[in-house]
């Protein structure tokens, strides 16, 4: 019952779209992060009831036709802005929670029922996983933003905490987290080709690198424009990227 009053004050602030529905929104996801540490135990069907609302919950963000960013090098308030949204609260809240515990548990088979039912769930985890080195160096202006928030919940994780996050996702899926990764990049360069283009230098330093699996090097080379081209030189060159 406790749950379901934070989903529905989410649902219902989300629907609002006024300015002071984002605070409304991150806060009753809060409450229900917070709900989610309190419980001593959950079953099966109640973090899939949860995973569901929260997909339905985000439907227009998880169903919008144009591109999540502007360019495919972004301004970092833009990103910054971005990962303000209450489907990112959730992945910072998971990534930061801590080793083996029931709450850890409780939350990696709410993602995992939602990547299975929303195949944009796992790029869109990629997306806030190359966010987390900007976020952590003070990159864009959401600081004020998370201040009159709280600081229950705002601080960034790790990347490492963030790969081992979908790692252990994809172990919990059953599958190798390699070939989720050329999945999950392969849906995003069908669903949103910008996005794509960023998500692919940022991912490819930080999740592979000492070069991409093969099936990540075949969507590579069939996905190649003359900009993605040029920037994936530049970060070579930088010794970000290794493709060899």
């Amino acid at each position: 019952e406790e749950f379901r009053e934070h989903l529905e004050g989410m649902f219902k602030a989300i629907k609002k779209k006024q300015n002071l529905s984002l605070e409304e929104a991150i806060n009753s996801m809060q409450n229900l992060l917070d709900s989610i540490f309190d419980a001593n135990e959950m079953e099966c069907d109640q973090t899939e009831y949860i995973a569901l609302c929260l997909i339905r919950i985000f439907d227009t963000y998880l169903e919008q036709i144009q591109s999540y960013l502007t360019c495919q090098e972004p301004a970092e308030d833009e990103i910054s802005e971005i990962m303000e949204q209450p489907l990112y609260r959730f992945f910072k809240t998971l990534c930061r929670s801590g080793e083996e515990t029931d709450t850890r548990q409780f939350l990696l088979s709410i993602l995992k029922k939602m990547m299975e039912e929303c195949n944009r769930i796992g790029y869109l985890f990629l997306f806030f996983l190359s966010s987390i080195e900007r976020e952590n160096n003070g990159g864009g202006s959401s600081g004020g933003r998370s201040s009159r928030l709280g600081n229950n919940g705002s601080s960034w994780p790790s990347v490492e905490q963030a790969v081992e996050t979908y790692k252990t996702v994809c172990q919990l899926m059953d599958t190798e987290w390699e070939k989720q990764l050329a999945k999950d990049l392969e849906q995003c360069s069908f669903d949103d080709y910008q996005l794509f283009s960023h998500l692919l230098v940022n991912v490819l330093a930080r999740l592979t690198p000492y070069g991409p699996p093969t099936k990540v090097m075949r969507l590579i080379c069939g996905s190649m424009n003359t900009r993605l081209l040029s920037r994936l030189m530049s970060e070579i060159v930088r010794e970000n990227v290794v493709l060899f």
